[in-house]
């Protein structure tokens, strides 16, 4: 990915001589931009979170879709950053989810990486709001 990242912007990474500090660099530099692609999918599951409790607020229901949240709640539907598709979106009795298929490109239906995986990369970037959760308080 990083690779594809410098072609992108027409920096071919043969230029740079193979060294160890180009190596270390280049991890570096892979990991800083795995992070950033991590923090701009949650913010924009987030932003659609805010839409999504919003729409509750006014409606008191949940959306069937992030499209029903446009144009009241949001411009348009949010975009996923990592397959550049719409976000996604499910509900259930207990509350919604808002996510991101994450770095690893693969839809886990909401389901993040498990803190124990080993993988920081594994499972979605996902917001989950239980609904219920302040029920009878």
């Amino acid at each position: 990915r990083l690779v594809a990242a410098f072609e992108t912007r027409r920096l071919p990474m043969t230029f740079v001589p193979q060294t160890r500090f180009t190596e270390e660099a280049r991890s570096s530099i892979s990991f800083l931009v795995s992070r950033e692609e991590k923090h701009r999918c949650r913010w924009t599951a987030l932003q659609a979170t805010v839409a999504v409790e919003r729409f509750l607020a006014r409606h008191g229901r949940l959306p069937g879709a992030l499209s029903d949240l446009v144009p009241d709640f949001l411009p348009s539907v949010p975009i996923d950053p990592i397959d550049q598709q719409a976000m996604r979106f499910h509900s259930d009795a207990a509350g919604f989810v808002v996510y991101s298929i994450g770095l690893d490109e693969t839809d886990d239906h909401g389901v993040p990486a498990s803190d124990d995986s080993g993988n920081d990369n594994a499972g979605d970037e996902a917001v989950r709001v239980d609904i219920n959760a302040g029920a009878g308080r």
